[in-house]
């Protein structure tokens, strides 16, 4: 029986920076630079309240817009490779429309036949029940997961870069950095 990896879809799979960039652009007249997309860096940084972003992630999340994103370098072929040996399922805050969303969207770029499974903004404690191993951009997500799932991975963009990642939980900076990790 193989081991349960669980994967985020955004920040992780799907490289949504850009497509965030725009849309406060447009929406908001805001400009934030491409590395400072992430919630916490939004907040810190004063780029625009907490009610926009939630805004943000609505349109993020349950939108077609989810479509103009593009896969994160080396997620695609990784995840392919990650298959052989382990049970793969991705766990997302998304609601049920944003699960619809990213399983057309993982579809259309390569991740067919993979289990998808929104936690409806909540944490992501049950859904993890029985993993091995998980992969979140988040450390406020992965936190409560430290003694539930074994093998716990920050994956880092300059956004989170400052966070300081305590023991149980390790930053990885890249697909290919995980897949050396895990002896791929």
């Amino acid at each position: 029986m193989k081991n349960k990896f669980g994967i985020d879809f955004d920040g992780v799979i799907s490289d949504s920076r850009a497509v965030k960039q725009q849309i406060v652009q447009e929406k908001f007249g805001v400009k934030i630079p491409l590395d400072l997309t992430g919630y916490e860096a939004v907040m810190k940084n004063g780029f625009i309240t907490n009610d926009q972003y939630q805004e943000l992630a609505v349109l993020m999340y349950e939108s077609e817009i989810v479509m103009e994103t593009k896969p994160v370098t080396g997620a695609v072929e990784t995840i392919g490779v990650l298959r052989q040996s382990f049970d793969i399922t991705i766990i997302t805050s998304r609601t049920q429309i944003g699960v619809g969303l990213a399983k057309r969207w993982c579809e259309i770029n390569g991740l067919k036949d993979i289990g998808v499974v929104g936690t409806n903004r909540q944490e992501k404690t049950q859904a993890l029940e029985g993993f091995e191993y998980f992969i979140d951009d988040s450390l406020k997500k992965l936190i409560p997961l430290i003694g539930l799932v074994p093998n716990l991975y920050l994956f880092s963009w300059p956004y989170n870069a400052d966070e300081e990642v305590p023991a149980g939980i390790e930053r990885v900076w890249s697909w290919k950095e995980l897949g050396n990790k895990l002896e791929l």
